[in-house]
């Protein structure tokens, strides 16, 4: 039996900088870091899909070439407006199964209750409208356009809207909420890959 397959998506992992706090922007950065640099993540099972960069987002950028370059990660880029196919097209091509039975999903980008839950062709809906099992993997998240004091009150505005979206929806059999790393499902290998630095 094959191993099953696991997609990253980041949705406008650029974020907002001018509207989020410094905080959620080094969070998101270590969540990622803590996944890329991970040596034991099987690397022909795992793959990294996400929204075109912004000109000038120096952090998606290193982040994008500490990956690819020095982890050996594949990453691929699709515009949020794109037909869903395109994303398993530009999969393919890097020789992996979008198939709904052999792939999970795990989920994190910018505006957890807009772009990343529902308002884009590669939203959260859009994969559990498809059957697919998603994580939704908050450390990745950050809610820079919803009004309020500070990042706590933005996610905790946020976390209410997409809860009452997914269950009104029913897709809470589809999704998990997660925070923790541990908890995440990766597909593992007996073989440690050894990074180059570039």
């Amino acid at each position: 039996m094959s191993k099953k397959n696991t997609l990253i998506f980041l949705m406008d992992i650029c974020g907002h900088e001018g509207l989020c706090d410094e905080f959620a922007q080094r969070y998101r950065t270590y969540a990622l870091q803590d996944i890329i640099n991970d040596a034991y993540v099987d690397r022909e099972n795992c793959v990294i899909a996400s929204t075109h960069f912004l000109e000038g987002y120096v952090r998606s950028e290193e982040l994008w070439k500490q990956a690819t370059l020095d982890r050996g990660w594949s990453w691929i880029k699709v515009q949020k407006t794109e037909n869903f196919s395109v994303l398993g097209e530009r999969l393919k091509d890097v020789g992996f199964d979008l198939s709904a039975e052999n792939t999970n999903i795990i989920y994190g980008g910018t505006n957890t209750s807009g772009c990343v839950l529902n308002s884009s062709s590669f939203s959260l809906n859009k994969f559990c409208e498809r059957g697919y099992s998603c994580q939704l993997y908050l450390p990745l998240c950050d809610d820079g356009q919803i009004a309020g004091i500070n990042g706590f009150d933005k996610s905790q505005k946020a976390f209410a809207r997409l809860y009452q979206y997914i269950k009104k929806e029913n897709y809470i059999p589809n999704i998990d909420i997660l925070t923790s790393y541990a908890e995440l499902i990766v597909p593992r290998s007996d073989k440690r890959y050894d990074y180059i630095s570039t």
